[in-house]
């Protein structure tokens, strides 16, 4: 019986480790990726608070500018917390 030799992984010089080799599908491996979920943040940009309403960054800053929508400073961007946000909605569906 002849021996089998074990498959050799090719060795790059590239920085990335992920593409070293010819991959996990030649030797009949499956590759197991994690998933990071990462949270949906707590505290949007004014474009991304019009966004999340599906309004203008202008009507936002309205909002904000007539205390309708409380923000803050955070270092030099202004943000607007998602509860906020969403109990502006709330008052709005009752006002209608």
């Amino acid at each position: 019986m002849k021996k089998q030799k074990a498959p050799v992984a090719e060795v790059s010089s590239h920085r990335n480790p992920s593409i070293v080799g010819p991959g996990p599908k030649k030797f009949g491996m499956t590759a197991q990726v994690p998933t990071i979920v990462l949270p949906a943040p707590r505290l949007l940009r004014i474009a991304d608070a019009a966004q999340y309403l599906s309004a203008t960054n202008w009507f936002v800053e309205e909002l904000v500018r007539e205390k309708k929508i409380r923000s803050i400073i955070v270092g030099k961007r202004r943000v607007i917390d998602v509860d906020d946000l969403n109990s502006w909605i709330e008052k709005q569906k009752e006002a209608a």
